[in-house]
């Protein structure tokens, strides 16, 4: 008689919508959520969690309702994502991105016409309403000691640092690599010239560069882990074949302007190389 006083089926689908609410509140309170999609989706998650709880207790005047029939293979359309979710891997890096999936440059990041789908840029850079004595020609932005004024994705005013218009460098955080790297497409005639020092992996060989180029590339997430997508500089080096692929190097080196596919663009003559410590995490450019 006590056997047949729990029902479960009812305590299996309970155990299962609480253990999937509670991942999800993990994943996002741990950050671990962002390997696999961007910040703007933690309330997705955390919503999610919530619907789970709201059938788990929903599900328990099930508990000691009789079933004689019981079903508990359906379950495990939570429980084998769960286990999935919750087993230890590492992030997605370069050496796992086919080819085919291209690198953002040219319009695709700067968000220039002509170019299709990519991710936007940044933004236009606002106009200044100081002379800027250090730079030559008229002003495109507003910049500090320390800082570049912009515009986010949205339209708003972003300062990012790492400027210094008097020595006449520039060097990018990891924080900010796709914020520069779009300051660098839109306004590649009033930085040229600057030195520059950023850090990515070693991006080579591939059909669009030529023996002496590679690009210290950063991976960008529009949405979730799949859409990964490299982006960065193209480099001129002399040394390119004694750089191993997907290392992680800071690379220095002098603005100027090339071309790409009839386009200009933003890269870099390097003249240094060193070898750096890997960045964990993805870009998210709508974060």
């Amino acid at each position: 008689m006590t056997k047949n006083c729990w029902n479960s089926q009812a305590l299996a689908e309970i155990s299962c919508y609480l253990a999937f609410a509670g991942a999800m509140l993990y994943l996002v309170r741990s950050g671990r959520y962002l390997s696999y999609v961007t910040p703007k989706l933690a309330p997705y998650l955390c919503f999610s969690a919530a619907v789970m709880v709201v059938w788990a207790l929903s599900s328990l005047g099930r508990v000691f309702r009789i079933q004689y029939r019981k079903h508990i293979a359906h379950c495990f359309v939570l429980a084998i994502p769960l286990l999935l979710l919750l087993l230890p891997h590492d992030t997605v890096g370069l050496r796992d991105i086919s080819d085919s999936a291209g690198l953002l440059n040219g319009s695709m990041v700067s968000g220039a016409a002509g170019g299709g789908g990519g991710i936007p840029a940044a933004g236009n850079p606002i106009p200044s309403n100081q002379e800027d004595t250090e730079a030559e020609g008229p002003a495109q932005a507003e910049a500090s000691a320390d800082g570049y004024t912009t515009l986010d994705a949205y339209g708003a005013p972003l300062e990012i640092h790492g400027y210094n218009s008097r020595q006449q460098t520039i060097t990018v955080s990891n924080e900010e690599f796709y914020d520069w790297l779009c300051v660098f497409y839109t306004d590649i005639e009033q930085l040229e010239g600057f030195q520059v020092t950023m850090t990515g992996q070693i991006y080579k060989n591939t059909p669009v560069m030529a023996d002496n180029e590679f690009v210290p590339a950063r991976l960008v997430m529009a949405c979730c882990v799949a859409d990964l997508s490299p982006c960065g500089l193209f480099c001129t080096y002399g040394n390119v074949s004694e750089l191993e692929s997907d290392s992680w190097v800071t690379v220095t080196g002098v603005l100027y302007q090339g071309e790409y596919e009839g386009q200009k663009e933003p890269r870099l003559r390097v003249t240094s190389v060193v070898p750096a410590k890997p960045i964990e995490g993805y870009i998210f450019p709508y974060s």
